[in-house]
């Protein structure tokens, strides 16, 4: 049977359009050779010609000699909108490539137990069709996996399709546990899915097995091992994954251009994959890689490489790369086309070809990398397509330092480069002071000659005892439809999977910080100083205690706090615009005499 198929395909082959042999009831024909068998094939109106339901004849007589028809020939009854249910014969065993394509009110089929042969794309944007039966006679599913245009699956784009039977009895094929789908019985292999499809624990997931599919969550059971590649391409209704500990493998591409993905979750215990901290992505483990990412990934700090087309076709518009990552593979976020904001780590040392191609939106990159300490593959091919985006339309945030590297630097020359990360302002915003977390609020840190962020904070331990905060380089500004829409850089805060608690043993200690947007720090009811290095990302929490002569509120008595008194007493300041008390005397008012008591705790002599 196998070489009566591949000689009908054959055959097939050489049909060209509008080509028969005779004409019986408004249906065109064509013998096979010699033989008294023929195929239903195109004729010029049926577009027009037939509506509602059609009766292919099992024979046809054409002067005076009856014929048998065995098949129905590729793009037969293509683009037959008219037709809403076909009944074909028992005598037909074989339906070949596109043979009813877009037929797109076509509600029923009823497929003949002799079947033995469906080709590729034979009810391909069949969108009325709800159900299908194979029959237990069909041995073969050419173009089994949906992987490209010219290898479709025979119900590749059936969006509406929620019921797959394959009969009891087929030796080739089956659905089991009512899946709803198609399975190789001999490979293990579900080679078609569609949006009513579940997963038995025993199957591999097939090359395009859902390729466009209208699915909108996929919850894939403990026991399945392997997703191939495409498996799940331009699945665009996807929004939600659930991947089993079990999984082992997952094939290239296997979902890209899902854009509408939200959430991604791998089981607990898989050794092979993670989403960790609830990062929505999945994570390479081996690898500290990002292979699958989404519009609401968080890169954890762990990861050092954005995998390959990971977040293809993704419809986010803001990227806070986490420092620790190194590598960004060839089109990690290739095709983004609403990415407006990237922010590139401190430790990048590679960003590969296409990694950005297709992101025309992009209004703004923040280069921590200090210059020359990163690789663009094949210059500015990373950014640019062949459209030739214009990166001027993009400004190049770098540290002032690196500013002339930047801006001659091949790769980099063409964006609009300036040196402004020196000083960005910092907010503090949490429950600290008056404060809460209203967005648009937040208490501005003071950039020292140091290069540290400082603020004084008062926390009232309003939250069981505790205050919690975290920090952020832009407040958030009104957006469209009345709430809060932050501007990237992001907020930033501890390294936790939850809130971080300081306890007394790290006050005075460095503390690190993240890009994952936030996770807040808790700290105890008290007045605190908070010291921070954004470049190294570290904070330093100190109990701040009253330092009797310490008028500038720096920690010490020195110098500096008799020049504040001085400034006071030559008008030049105010006692207000120093957190420290000056007036250390107690008489009502600032003049020499507090300069001496100060000067004397100087010296180590403060009662005389």
């Amino acid at each position: 049977m196998k070489k009566i198929a591949f000689l009908l395909a054959l055959l097939c082959a050489f049909v060209t359009a509008n080509a028969y042999d005779f004409t019986v009831d408004g249906l065109c024909y064509m013998i096979y050779g010699n033989s008294t068998n023929v195929s239903v094939t195109q004729g010029e109106n049926y577009a027009t010609t037939l509506n509602g339901a059609l009766n292919i004849p099992g024979q046809v007589t054409n002067n005076g000699k009856t014929y048998t028809v065995i098949a129905i020939d590729s793009r037969a009854f293509w683009s037959c909108n008219g037709l809403t249910s076909v009944v074909i014969p028992e005598t037909v065993e074989s339906i070949f490539t596109d043979a009813f394509s877009h037929c797109e009110n076509l509600t029923s089929i009823n497929l003949p137990s002799g079947l033995k042969v469906i080709e590729s794309g034979a009810f391909q944007y069949c969108t009325s069709l709800t159900s299908i039966t194979i029959p237990a006679s069909v041995i073969s599913i050419n173009g089994k996996g949906q992987v490209n245009n010219a290898n479709r699956g025979p119900f590749y784009r059936c969006d509406n399709l929620e019921t797959i039977v394959v009969e009891e009895g087929n030796q080739y094929f089956d659905s089991r546990d009512n899946c709803n789908a198609i399975i190789e019985t001999a490979t293990n292999t579900l080679i078609f899915g569609c949006k009513g499809s579940t997963f038995p624990a025993s199957v591999i997931i097939g090359r395009g097995s859902f390729r466009e599919s209208s699915i909108t969550s996929l919850d894939i059971p403990e026991g399945v091992t392997t997703i191939e590649d495409e498996a799940f391409n331009f699945c665009k209704s996807l929004k939600t994954v659930n991947l089993p500990a079990t999984l082992t493998t997952i094939g290239d591409n296997a979902f890209s251009y899902c854009s509408a993905m939200e959430s991604i979750v791998v089981a607990e215990g898989n050794t092979t994959f993670d989403s960790r901290n609830n990062s929505n992505a999945i994570i390479k483990t081996s690898e500290d890689k990002i292979i699958v990412g989404c519009k609401n990934t968080k890169i954890p700090a762990s990861v050092t490489t954005i995998g390959t087309t990971a977040f293809r076709a993704c419809l986010i518009t803001d990227v806070n790369i986490s420092d620790g990552v190194t590598t960004i593979e060839n089109g990690a976020f290739i095709d983004c086309a609403q990415l407006k904001t990237v922010i590139l780590p401190s430790t990048l040392t590679k960003i590969c070809y296409g990694a950005f191609q297709g992101c025309n939106s992009l209004t703004d990159i923040y280069a921590y990398p200090h210059g020359n300490s990163v690789t663009l593959e094949d210059d500015i091919w990373a950014f640019m397509d062949e459209d030739l985006w214009s990166s001027k339309d993009c400004t190049l945030h770098v540290y002032s330092s690196d500013f002339n590297y930047y801006s001659t630097a091949e790769q980099w020359k063409e964006f609009n480069v300036i040196g402004d990360l020196d000083a960005q302002d910092i907010y503090i915003l949490g429950e600290v002071d008056e404060n809460g977390w209203a967005p648009n609020v937040g208490k501005k840190m003071i950039l020292g000659e140091n290069g540290l962020y400082t603020s004084d904070i008062t926390c009232d331990g309003r939250n069981s005892g505790y205050n919690f905060f975290s920090f952020t380089t832009e407040l958030a500004e009104n957006n469209d439809d009345g709430g809060w829409a932050y501007i990237a850089p992001f907020r930033f805060g501890a390294v936790s999977v939850g809130d971080f608690a300081v306890t007394d043993e790290m006050l005075g200690r460095e503390l690190s910080l993240t890009y994952e947007n936030g996770q807040a720090f808790m700290i105890p009811e008290g007045e605190y100083k908070l010291s921070l290095n954004l470049e190294d990302m570290k904070l330093v929490i100190t109990k701040k205690t009253a330092l009797v002569g310490d008028v500038t509120g720096d920690g010490i008595v020195d110098v500096s706090d008799v020049n504040a008194i001085v400034n006071i007493i030559l008008g030049k300041n105010t006692p207000e615009d120093y957190p420290g008390n000056a007036d250390l005397t107690g008489e009502g008012a600032v003049d020499v005499s507090d300069v001496n008591a100060i000067v004397n705790i100087i010296l180590g002599t403060p009662n005389q």
